[in-house]
């Protein structure tokens, strides 16, 4: 049996959202809506992973945003 009390791995928990966001019919978009901004993180992530250099612009970048505001 499962220890309950045990958090969910990143990966276990984004699998079981996207599983039941799958599963969800239209008329319960929350679930689904989340999903789909776990999908948008992971590809950007890749993305990330593939091209370092990009990273580092958009960390940059993103950093200077944040001082500004």
């Amino acid at each position: 049996m499962e220890d309950l009390a045990k958090p969910m791995s990143h990966a276990e928990l984004q699998a079981w959202i996207l599983t039941g966001a799958n599963e969800l019919p239209e008329e319960s978009p929350e679930l689904r809506a989340v999903g789909t901004l776990i999908k948008m993180i992971n590809e950007s992530a890749e993305f990330f992973t593939a091209h370092p250099e990009c990273a580092e612009k958009y960390s940059i970048y993103f950093k200077s945003k944040n001082e500004t505001n």
